[in-house]
């Protein structure tokens, strides 16, 4: 088990302490706006502060604020502010020499220092919450009806103008509109270094609703009256207001036709009768078939020659057969009778006469 001495636990602890009295801003004013202490923040323009707290004897008053080099009175001064009462100080000008100023007295050298600072405050205008990261920077258009807030900045002023927890300067911020009209939009108490005009605990935000054009916007002091008197007004921003422009619908797969509801147009109804003409009956045309006669087939005749058959004369003993001699015939033979030979009639033309040739040729052939 490590033991710790108890002077190491002594020496951790204290430099805890230390580290968090360094880490702490200067303190805010005592119980009111006008009580001075040491290390407090002082702004130029002030009057009527209590000193007394610095002297470095109760029985000798402040006589001047010394700023050193480096902020070490053992350097050369830079500036010096003569101060006549301690009870009723006011400051109106330091030049450019802000920073660090001791007190001095008559016989007591540097005692107590305090700072001086100039009141500063600027804006910047935002998108209302929760979108405070998205900034309008000056010149931006946006559309109209916008809501918009803003971001106020004062550093000194909003920690070190400071009674009790409360800030106690005062701003308001101003609105010019496009047609040229002039209001106080905003009314606000600095109480921090910085923060928005819609937070909880403050006015709020506001819209562009004076149409399209440009607006501007600027903050100015309103409390204390010495702010408000000499103090620089904060920086002017200015915003161009337009109607938004609707976006075209982003086309879908599926398409759905626009259903028309347009009043259909109504037409006066005619007085008069019109008798429309009826078409004539048209019979349908039937075409006419022309028979064609049929070309006549010529008609071959054929024409049988008579072959030409030599006629072959045989010369034989002519022997006339008696009655009852066997001759010969087709095929048979045949018996001779007394009747006379016929006398032969000639056959019509034709083929008759093809048979009859043949048939001697036949009869040639077997007597051969």
């Amino acid at each position: 088990m490590i033991k710790i001495s108890k002077y190491c636990a002594d020496l951790f602890l204290l430099c805890v302490l230390v580290c968090l009295l360094a880490a702490q801003p200067a303190t805010a004013r005592g119980s009111t706006i006008n009580q001075i202490e040491p290390s407090d923040v002082i702004f130029i323009y002030e009057e009527n502060l209590d000193l007394t707290a610095l002297r470095a004897n109760v029985s000798l008053p402040v006589t001047k604020l010394v700023h050193y080099v480096d902020d070490n009175p053992e350097m050369p001064q830079i500036n010096s502010i003569s101060v006549q009462d301690d009870t009723a100080f006011s400051v109106m000008d330091v030049g450019n020499d802000y920073g660090t100023y001791y007190a001095w007295s008559s016989l007591g050298g540097a005692g107590p220092a305090i700072r001086i600072s100039e009141p500063e405050i600027a804006i910047e205008a935002v998108l209302a919450a929760p979108n405070h990261s998205d900034r309008i920077s000056s010149g931006t258009t946006i559309p109209t009806g916008t809501e918009i807030a803003f971001r106020v900045t004062s550093r000194d002023v909003g920690k070190y103008y400071v009674t009790n927890g409360n800030g106690q300067a005062e701003i308001s911020i101003g609105m010019t509109t496009p047609s040229g009209a002039s209001q106080i939009v905003i009314v606000q108490r600095i109480s921090g270094s910085e923060f928005y005009t819609d937070d909880s605990w403050v006015a709020g935000s506001l819209e562009l609703d004076d149409g399209e054009g440009t607006y501007t916007f600027q903050a100015y002091w309103t409390s204390p009256d010495c702010f408000a008197d000499y103090a620089s007004d904060s920086n002017v921003i200015s915003v161009r207001g337009i109607k938004e422009v609707e976006e075209e619908a982003t086309p879908t797969d599926t398409f759905t036709w626009p259903v028309h509801t347009d009043t259909p147009e109504t037409y006066e109804t005619p007085t008069s009768t019109i008798t429309w003409p009826v078409p004539p009956t048209n019979t349908p045309h039937k075409p006419t078939v022309v028979t064609a006669a049929p070309t006549p087939v010529p008609t071959t005749i054929i024409t049988c020659k008579t072959p030409n058959i030599p006629t072959v004369v045989r010369t034989e003993a002519t022997t006339t057969p008696k009655p009852g001699d066997l001759i010969p015939s087709f095929g048979s033979l045949a018996v001779a009778t007394t009747e006379p030979t016929p006398t032969p009639v000639p056959e019509p033309a034709g083929l008759i006469p093809v048979f009859g040739g043949l048939a001697a040729a036949l009869l040639l052939v077997r007597r051969g």
